[in-house]
């Protein structure tokens, strides 16, 4: 189920994406995707996965794991990373965002449970703690050229920021637990905002007075037409080999760090 949808009064079709209910459109998808091409739109990645890990050892257990560098990653900076098989095969990807005592894994909707379960199996005596915390953690989309300038509306107070020139990535803590990032894959992914469940109804109509939304069809057509791959879609989980597939110009690849699996 997506978070979206006990906050909308209007009737909309939805659509299930990788087994959880988004909105497939909003009125008009044509519209919406030129939105997306030559403004800026509101996206809802709300049915997406979030996994929190929490304890001391979370930087070395994860450094062991994932493709990209875990020691970049700061309150200031999130990454982009994925997790291989033995074989050097993808088997998921997923954004790495710094809360301070916890990282949070943004990832696909499907992913969690064997993520979850893969995370734990390598845990042994790491002090971890791995905890499921989709239903409680809310991510949004803001993907558009004027992204930028949108943003710097919604948070005035933070205006003097020039989000359209950030490196990919930056990372800002905004008011009332609100991360801001702008995507470490690719400029044209945009900005992600993240926040939690209990001020997600807030948020929504802020970002809705400023913002039109739109849904799945426009999403999924944007990120095709700017040849932007997705794990699960384009990346095939125990087929795919990244760096043929372009996780290197994602950015989900450091040749700076110690050994992983695959």
């Amino acid at each position: 189920m997506s978070l979206l949808e006990p906050l909308l009064t209007t009737t909309i079709p939805w659509v299930l994406d990788r087994g959880k209910n988004t909105p497939l459109h909003f009125g008009d998808p044509v519209a919406e995707l030129a939105l997306l091409q030559e403004h800026t739109a509101l996206v809802d990645f709300s049915h997406r996965g979030s996994l929190v890990i929490s304890g001391n050892d979370r930087v070395d257990f994860l450094s062991g794991l994932v493709t990209n560098q875990i020691k970049n990653l700061a309150p200031t900076q999130s990454i982009y990373t994925t997790m291989l098989s033995p074989q050097g095969r993808f088997l998921w990807d997923f954004t790495l965002i710094d809360h301070g005592p916890e990282y949070v894994l943004d990832t696909e909707p499907d992913s969690v449970p064997d993520l979850k379960k893969s995370l734990e199996f390598y845990r042994l005596r790491s002090k971890v703690q791995i905890q499921d915390q989709s239903t409680q953690i809310v991510t949004l989309g803001l993907v558009g050229p004027t992204a930028g300038t949108s943003i710097a509306r919604i948070f005035p107070t933070v205006a003097s920021v020039d989000y359209s020139t950030a490196p990919l990535g930056t990372t800002w803590v905004l008011e009332n637990a609100i991360r801001l990032w702008r995507d470490p894959r690719h400029p044209d992914f945009g900005y992600r905002l993240q926040v939690p469940v209990s001020g997600f109804a807030e948020l929504w109509q802020r970002l809705r007075a400023v913002l039109p939304p739109a849904g799945h069809w426009a999403w999924e057509a944007y990120r095709i037409l700017h040849a932007l791959p997705r794990g699960g879609a384009e990346w095939t989980s125990g087929e795919t080999l990244p760096l043929e597939a372009g996780a290197l110009e994602m950015n989900a690849v450091s040749f700076q760090k110690g050994c992983y699996v695959g």
